[in-house]
């Protein structure tokens, strides 16, 4: 979840009925060019989870030697 300063419509939020979805895809474009219009530093996401995706790997060998 993201907090940001944004003025919105409600309208814009909440229409009644869903008018459709996005894919898989659709929702990564999305997201990418949001983080781009927002400037979002998204280095310490992605190294937390690089470290993360490390540690399970390194877990996970030592448990099946």
């Amino acid at each position: 979840m993201m907090s940001t300063i944004v003025r919105l419509h409600g309208d814009a939020i909440e229409s009644g009925a869903p008018v459709g979805t996005l894919s898989a895809q659709e929702q990564r474009v999305v997201a990418d060019r949001l983080i781009r219009y927002l400037r979002v530093d998204t280095q310490p996401l992605v190294e937390r989870r690089l470290r993360a995706l490390a540690e399970a790997l390194e877990q996970q060998r030592s448990g099946s030697a």
